[in-house]
C-alpha cells in the first residue's frame, strides 16, 4: 500500500511540473504573436498606405507611459529592424518596390515593451497599363482573389511589347520576388493559409519595365488551432501524460 501511494505522489509530482512548464511555453509562444504592455500603450498608430513610385513615405505612431518612462521606438519592416528608424515618425524618400511590405513599430521603455498591428505599404500604380517608354502593355491585370483551402488557385496577368521585344514576367509576395514564379500565370497548388498576401508582377524585356497592380489573396475555410495575429496562425502548445512511459511532456500543436 505504502509503495502504491509513493508511485502515486511521484506522478502527481511530475504531472504538475510538466504542466508549469508547457503553461510557460505556451505563454511565449503567444507573446511572440503578439505583444502587450500594462503601462505602455499607442494614442496613435501607423496606417496602410498606397504609394507612387517617387514618393516620399511618412509612417507616424505615438505611444505613452502611465509611469511617464521614456520611450524609444523602432521601427521594423518584415519583422527586421530598419537601421536608424528609431522617432516616432518613419520617412523614407523616393520609395521603390523593394520599400513595398509590412511595417511595424516597436516602443521601449526601461520596463517594458509594446509592438503596434502591422501595417501594408504598396508601392506603384494601382492602375498602370503602359510603361514610361510605351512598349509594354499589360492588357489584363491580376485580380484579387478568395480561394478554398486546399484547391488549386490562379492568379494571371497579360501583356503585350509594340517592338515585339521578349517579354519576361517576375511574381512577387509582399515584396518578395518568388523563386520559380516567372510566367503570366501563377498557380497555387492545395491553396494554405501560407498563400495569403499581397501581390503583383513586374513585366519586362530587356529595354524596359512595367509593374502590375497589386491584388490580394485570402483563403477560406482554414480553421486556426493556435494564436492568430495579423491573419496569421501561430503555435500552441499543448499538454499530455504519457502514462506508460511515467513521463509528462509538451507537444508542439504546429499552428494549422
Amino acid at each position: 500500500m505504502k509503495t502504491h501511494l509513493k508511485t502515486l505522489i511521484v506522478l502527481l509530482t511530475v504531472l504538475i511540473f510538466a504542466f508549469q512548464n508547457c503553461s510557460e511555453d505556451a505563454t511565449s509562444s503567444s507573446s511572440d504573436a503578439e505583444t502587450t504592455s500594462v503601462d505602455l500603450s499607442f494614442t496613435s498608430y501607423p496606417s496602410s498606405q498606397v504609394l507612387s513610385y517617387g514618393e516620399d513615405l511618412y509612417l507616424y505612431a505615438q505611444a505613452e507611459s502611465e509611469a511617464d518612462y521614456d520611450l524609444t521606438y523602432q521601427w521594423k519592416k518584415d519583422g527586421v529592424y530598419i537601421s536608424g528608424q528609431t522617432n516616432q515618425t518613419l520617412f523614407i524618400s523616393d520609395v521603390t518596390e523593394d520599400d513595398e511590405g509590412y511595417y511595424s513599430v516597436l516602443v521601449t521603455t526601461d520596463e517594458d515593451t509594446l509592438e503596434s498591428s502591422w501595417v501594408y505599404i504598396q508601392v506603384g500604380s494601382s492602375d498602370g497599363s503602359s510603361d514610361s517608354n510605351g512598349y509594354i502593355t499589360i492588357t489584363s491585370q491580376p485580380s484579387s482573389q478568395e480561394f478554398d483551402a486546399s484547391e488549386v488557385g490562379l492568379l494571371q496577368v497579360r501583356a503585350t511589347d509594340s517592338s515585339g521585344a521578349t517579354i519576361y514576367y517576375q511574381w512577387y509576395k509582399n515584396g518578395v520576388a518568388i523563386s520559380g514564379a516567372t510566367s503570366d500565370e501563377l498557380y497555387f497548388l492545395d491553396v494554405t493559409s501560407s498563400d495569403e498576401g499581397y501581390y503583383f508582377v513586374r513585366v519586362y524585356t530587356d529595354s524596359s519595365s512595367l509593374r502590375s497592380s497589386t491584388v490580394q489573396v485570402t483563403v477560406d475555410g482554414v480553421t486556426c488551432t493556435g494564436q492568430t495575429y495579423n491573419n496569421s496562425c501561430y503555435k500552441a502548445y499543448s499538454f499530455k501524460y504519457n502514462y506508460s512511459g511515467a513521463q509528462a511532456y509538451c507537444e508542439d500543436q504546429g499552428g494549422y
